[in-house]
């Protein structure tokens, strides 16, 4: 059953005492869209809507109308969200993948999707990445390891002095981090009627400033290292005049959506246009991306011209950071 069926019911639910819904924590993994939940010292079976995801641990709040129960929100994922499990056996043409990991001290497996850079493969060690409003995570990408440091090579006893052993090599990569939230300002507040990233105005409703926001993931993953390159990812949407359009790109200082707006610490920045239905990268100040991972925060778009971008809840990919690094 959907969470859309319930609604279905309204005057039930008005009328309901005591109200329909309940708190209960997920018992065992999900199976063929049901999971176990104790509410009352009993385990039952109840629906969990397309798209949702609970794990083992997790605090969900249920709803009750005509004798069904389904999960309608997950009120508080387990403080202890893994951030890395191993990949399963992998089915062809899926969208989602197997994960294992370990969560409450216990071996659980999870099917999650998965950033569309990646190509799973059964074995793999793999990043998660947890969204902080407990509607679930994602599989970012592979993890690696650096390479083992050269054994000193053997040699006789000189009297010019013991020799020097190579120096390891260093350790480089990238990771990618899609934005956890993302969201327009306007006349003092955050948008609600569109989830698209706005820049500027059109019509005379006033200026937009769009953000997007990484939580704690980036300094998580890349605390110590050093930062070579920053990209964003971003797809233009319809809005504006048709032509080729310059994004404003600016440093913002917060890590999860304020009361208020973003205070911005650098930018503007420019790198070049992008059309209409386009989707393209976009090469930020590496010195950015040290600050996202060093101190926190985010990318905004802001000022003239009008343009239009798809938000999280459109593309997934929308605002996705990529970060090169060196350790």
């Amino acid at each position: 059953m959907d969470i859309a069926d319930g609604f279905q019911y309204q005057k039930e639910l008005a009328d309901s005492a005591p109200p329909p819904v309940e708190t209960a924590r997920v018992v065992g993994s999900p199976s063929a869209g049901t999971v176990n939940v104790n509410s009352s010292g009993a385990n039952e079976k109840v629906k969990v809507p397309e798209g949702m995801q609970v794990a083992e641990g997790d605090t969900v709040l249920l709803l009750r109308a005509r004798q069904k129960c389904w999960i309608v929100a997950v009120l508080n994922t387990s403080t202890d969200n893994p951030y890395q499990g191993i990949v399963g056996t992998v089915v062809g043409g899926s969208n989602t993948i197997p994960v294992t990991m370990t969560k409450n001290g216990r071996s659980i497996s999870v099917p999650m999707p998965f950033n569309s850079a990646y190509t799973p493969s059964n074995g793999d060690t793999v990043q998660l990445i947890w969204r902080p409003d407990g509607t679930g995570g994602y599989v970012n990408c592979k993890l690696g390891t650096t390479p083992a440091a050269a054994p000193a090579p053997t040699t006789s006893v000189s009297t010019v002095g013991p020799p020097t052993a190579p120096p390891a090599p260093a350790s480089s990569g990238y990771n990618t981090f899609p934005a956890i939230d993302a969201a327009s300002f306007r006349n003092g507040k955050w948008r609600t009627d569109t989830g698209n990233i706005v820049e500027w105005d059109w019509g005379g409703y006033g200026n937009n400033d769009g953000s997007w926001f990484y939580h704690y993931q980036p300094s998580d993953y890349l605390s110590g290292s050093t930062i070579t390159r920053l990209q964003i990812k971003i797809k233009r949407t319809s809005g504006g005049d048709y032509a080729a359009q310059q994004p404003n790109f600016y440093l913002h200082s917060s890590r999860t959506r304020p009361g208020g707006n973003v205070t911005t610490t650098a930018g503007p920045y420019n790198n070049g246009s992008i059309g209409i239905g386009e989707t393209k990268s976009f090469d930020l100040p590496a010195s950015w991306g040290q600050t996202i991972v060093d101190s926190g925060g985010g990318i905004t778009i802001k000022g003239a011209p009008y343009i239009v971008l798809e938000g999280t809840d459109r593309n997934s990919e929308s605002g996705l950071i990529t970060l090169d690094w060196t350790r």
